[in-house]
């Protein structure tokens, strides 16, 4: 079973995945871990990477840190460590209004998540933390 590590910080989790674009192309991205985001929708993700929108899904109504009915759309997502690729339904809006950690571009929630064996956090090391995916 592979499993992909990612340093955890003190103030939350991130993971790295890429998203392929319209075009093709791989575009990284980096996603708040927020396992207490479920519902219909893997990912949020800013308004401002839509080209990785491959084609619309249906608009959801969500409550939580988002509320109201969200745009959504299809997005395909790879972590090549793991030999993982598929097709997810992410949210797409401006997330400014999130309290997102600096540097990430949005949200990865439960039902990515679930999709992996194992998922969480372990400590590596003397106090060294890391959030793994295992497939």
């Amino acid at each position: 079973m592979p499993t992909v590590f990612f340093p955890s910080r003190d103030d939350g989790d991130i993971i790295e995945l890429e998203l392929v674009t319209v075009g093709g192309a791989a575009r990284t991205v980096f996603l708040m871990v927020d396992s207490g985001f479920f519902g219909l929708s893997s990912f949020v993700l800013s308004s401002e990477i839509d080209d990785v929108v491959l084609a619309p899904a249906p608009a959801g109504n969500v409550l939580g840190a988002l509320r109201g009915v969200q745009t959504r759309g299809l997005v395909l997502c790879q972590i090549p460590d793991l030999g993982f690729r598929g097709s997810q339904i992410a949210i797409i809006t401006d997330v400014n209004s999130l309290s997102l950690l600096p540097g990430t571009e949005g949200l990865v929630g439960l039902r990515f998540l679930r999709q992996f064996q194992e998922w969480g956090g372990v400590q590596r090391g003397a106090g060294v933390w890391h959030f793994f995916l295992t497939s």
